[in-house]
């Protein structure tokens, strides 16, 4: 995860939501999306005070309503005057949140039919009556053979023609 604070006094004409997507689009930080970006406009003569806090893709599912952290943690530390503990408090609740959502108990697999020992029984079985046919188609091509193969009986005693007699 990369945070990026980012203070500038000229938006160069952009909205602030605006720059600060342009600014990450623009430097390539957090190209897998696993980034926040904040930034701070200060009071000046021309302007007034403004910030925002943009996340990446990555992060949305981490900090979900970032209006909420700047509503809650920065907006009344404008109010005091103090901008350093107002990102600092931002910052530490985007870095919470990500924690706790890291933390969060990962859901038993609830188990099926197909699981391992299933399976296993299943693949035994499979083996075990392969094993049994190879067997039976052995011993019958062995019996088969050993009495001489089709015609076997009928030439057992020597060759014989169709008349009974034995020929020498």
């Amino acid at each position: 995860m990369l945070v990026l604070v980012y203070t500038t006094t000229d938006l160069h004409g952009y909205d602030i939501a605006a720059f600060a997507d342009r600014l990450r689009e623009g430097w390539s930080i957090g190209q897998n999306g696993r980034c926040i970006v904040i930034v701070y406009k200060p009071l000046t003569i021309e302007s007034k005070e403004d910030v925002t806090m943009r996340t990446g893709y990555g992060m949305a599912a981490y900090v979900p309503d970032a209006d909420k952290i700047i509503s809650d943690k920065m907006i009344p530390y404008f109010r005091q005057g103090d901008v350093y503990v107002e990102i600092n408090s931002a910052v530490d609740e985007c870095i919470s949140l990500v924690k706790s959502h890291a933390k969060a108990p990962v859901k038993a697999k609830t188990r099926n039919l197909w699981d391992m020992k299933y399976v296993l029984v299943i693949v035994l079985v499979g083996f075990l009556i392969v094993v049994i046919l190879i067997v039976v188609i052995v011993m019958i091509l062995s019996n088969h053979y050993k009495n001489g193969g089709r015609y076997g009986r009928l030439f057992r005693g020597g060759f014989t023609n169709y008349a009974g007699t034995k020929r020498l």
